[in-house]
């Protein structure tokens, strides 16, 4: 059984990080009705980080932790 839609718990309100994010999930699953659900959710690191590894932990904190605010989400 596949499913017909699909939220995705995206961790910022930022319009233009959602719409990227619904861009990505529109081509990996075009028969699929996406919907995202920005959160403002914290990212654990530094409002700049300075490093490549930095950014790719904040990244990852806070899409769990829009998971963890979103239970209901599929992504």
């Amino acid at each position: 059984m596949t499913k017909d839609t699909l939220t995705v718990a995206v961790g910022s309100k930022n319009q233009a990080k959602n719409l990227a994010v619904l861009t990505a999930f529109q081509k990996a699953f075009p028969d699929v009705q996406i919907t995202t659900e920005g959160h403002d959710v914290n990212s654990g690191i530094a409002d700049q980080p300075t490093t490549d590894e930095e950014s790719i932990q904040g990244a990852i904190n806070r899409a769990r932790n829009a998971l963890f605010v979103n239970k209901n989400a599929d992504y």
